[in-house]
Formats: structure tokens, sequence, C-alpha cells
């Protein structure tokens, strides 16, 4: 079934559009033929910057679960962001929400729409973006992503936190397990660490109400023999083989880090006190 066309009124008014009846069929494609270049393209939409406000966005009704995904391109990206933010306009509001959540295509865009895509879809409930780029269009992009990966040697790599030598995407599941697994030894090294320092103060404490003193020896061996090997094996641990769902808190003070050092902290001085009270009666 053709789609009716879009009749000027005039010679020397503006292209617009109009809003064409719909299909018997919700899932058809609404069919509206634009006056200008500029044109935002979904499932069920085609628009052009001239006026879109009248126009019923068909993946409104649509569910989140539904199956469906959008494209749009620089220019049309641009109009309903200046729409949406500027004119304060609440149809090119709903259009822009619609957009960062559920398009998967930006085509055709320049260095600086790259940048505010990326900053707006990081302000849809606080998701973290990454950005791989491999030329100076990107740059921009890859400063304000909060994962910016170069993958190239040219001058996206001076803006990127990491340059890849694989010039494709894959290099984004190694990346994410070694930055997961840098992160967890980090954790595991600092908990390590504070639990030595609960243990030694326990068990120098407890020397000290029996008049009791370790010697300088006596420290040697506990640094060099027995913390040091401990401390480098843990820092050589390599990543898991699969990218797993597990994902570490993103702050060292938390409850989860601060809950397993206390917790461990007083398993050991009780476990030290009751020792120390059976033996040095």
């Amino acid at each position: 079934m053709d789609s009716p066309k879009l009749q000027p009124e005039n010679s020397r008014s503006r292209a617009s559009l109009q809003q064409i009846p719909r299909h018997s069929s919700e899932h058809e494609r609404i069919s509206v033929r634009p006056r200008n270049e500029s044109s935002v393209i979904g499932k069920g939409l085609l628009a052009s910057s001239a006026n879109i406000a009248d126009l019923e966005v068909p993946f409104f009704n649509m569910q989140s679960s539904e199956n469906y995904c959008l494209a749009i391109t620089g220019k049309a990206f641009s109009l309903v962001l200046h729409e949406a933010e500027v004119n304060q306009d609440p149809q090119y509001q709903k259009i822009l929400s619609k957009l960062l959540r559920r398009c998967l295509i930006f085509a055709r865009m320049h260095p600086d729409e790259k940048a505010l895509m990326i900053k707006h879809m990081m302000s849809v409930n606080k998701n973290i973006v990454g950005m791989c780029g491999d030329g100076a269009n990107d740059v921009g992009a890859l400063k304000t992503a909060n994962l910016g990966v170069s993958l190239s040697e040219a001058e996206a790599s001076i803006a990127a936190p990491f340059t890849s030598n694989i010039q494709d995407i894959s290099c984004i599941p190694i990346l994410l397990r070694e930055g997961k697994s840098a992160l967890s030894t980090s954790y595991q090294a600092f908990k390590y660490m504070a639990l030595y320092s609960i243990i030694q103060f326990t068990s120098v404490t407890i020397l000290y109400l029996y008049q009791i003193d370790l010697t300088n020896w006596s420290y040697y061996h506990i640094d060099i023999l027995i913390i040091l090997p401990l401390s480098a094996t843990m820092a050589m641990s390599g990543t898991y083989r699969h990218l797993t769902k597990y994902k570490p808190t993103g702050r060292l003070v938390s409850v989860q880090i601060l809950t397993s050092v206390i917790g461990q902290g007083l398993i050991q001085i009780i476990f030290q006190v009751r020792i120390a009270l059976k033996t040095l009666k």
C-alpha cells in the first residue's frame, strides 16, 4: 500500500511534514516523504528537520520488551537535541529520551555531535559509556566517555586512556577482564595488608602485657619470609578466561570492603586472645 505524497502549500513556503494515516497493522511502516535532507529514521518514523512535533512517533506506544531498535543521523540528532534542550519542546524531549535508550545506530555524526551523544547517554540512568575511535574526529568523544579506547596510534591515541594493537572492538572484552582483575587484586591487597597490620598489632599488644617483645629478627622473619612472598604471589594473579557478570565495587571505602576487613579483623583478634589466655598463664 503506497503512502500518499506530501504537497507543498505554495512554492515559497518551507517544506513541512504532514501526518500520514497509519496502515491497518501497527507493525507496518509509516512512510513520510521529507523535503529536506535531515531525517530521523526509526521503526515507523521518518521525519524531517522542518517539523516533526505534529507527527505521532510510532515507537512511543511500544513496550520496552518489544524487539525493535532505532537509527539516527548526526543532523537529525542535533535537531532533536536543539529542540529538546534549547526550545524545551515536550515532544522532542520524549523523542530524545527514547532515542538515548533504544537507538543502536548513530550515523554520519560530526566530532561535536559524537561528544554530545556520549555525554547524554552517560546521563541516562548514570550509564557507564565506552567509546572506540581511530581518528582525529573521535578525540572529543574519547575524552568525554568513561572509557576511551584508541584503535590506532594516530591522533586518537593522545586523548584515549587506552590504545589497542587490535584494530577492532574485540579488544574490549580483554580490557574489561584486565580491568576487573586489576581492581579486584587491588582490593584484595588492601584487605590483606589491613589484616596483617591488625594481626601484628594484636600480637605485639598481647606480648607487651606479659612484658615480652619481638626481636628485630622476628620482624625480619615475618616481613621477608611471610608477608613479601604472599604479596608478590597475590599481585601476579591473572584474569579469568571468561568475562563474568561479577562487578567489583567502585569505591575502596564501601560497605562490602569495610565489612570484610572488620569481620576478619574481629575473628583474628578473638582467636589470638583465646590462644594467649590458654598458653601464657
